[in-house]
């Protein structure tokens, strides 16, 4: 019972971890600079984006 109860522990500090370093992804993804590079119509493009997706 012990051990599961370190398993289930493990496997959600895991899955929080995860879930911080996402979230951390994407406040980079739109804090960085080329995301907001606007094309002549001032939208941002597509290329940017996608760029910032992936």
């Amino acid at each position: 019972m012990l051990f599961y109860n370190i398993k289930m522990v493990m496997t959600k500090s895991f899955f929080y971890i995860k879930l911080f370093n996402f979230k951390k992804n994407i406040f980079n993804i739109f804090s960085a600079p080329e995301f907001y590079k606007t094309d002549t119509n001032g939208r941002i493009s597509r290329a940017h984006i996608a760029v910032g997706v992936t």
